[in-house]
């Protein structure tokens, strides 16, 4: 199956151009809440943003709402 291909099914092949650490505005000063990845595909140049939470507190408190 070709490259071309997987990219029209949506399967692209992500390689992460940039990390970004999140920093909360409320409670803590300075705090990070997580951090977001920011991915090109490598055959069409689609780009995705991805956030990974690392803070319990925001997991519990981003479902409740």
């Amino acid at each position: 199956m070709g490259q071309d291909f997987k990219c029209a099914l949506g399967m692209h092949k992500l390689e992460i151009q940039d990390t970004l650490e999140v920093k909360s505005n409320s409670g803590v000063v300075g705090c990070v809440i997580g951090t977001n990845f920011v991915c090109r595909c490598k055959n069409c140049g689609k780009i995705k943003a991805f956030f990974v939470p690392t803070t319990a507190d925001y997991i519990n408190r981003s479902t409740k709402a």
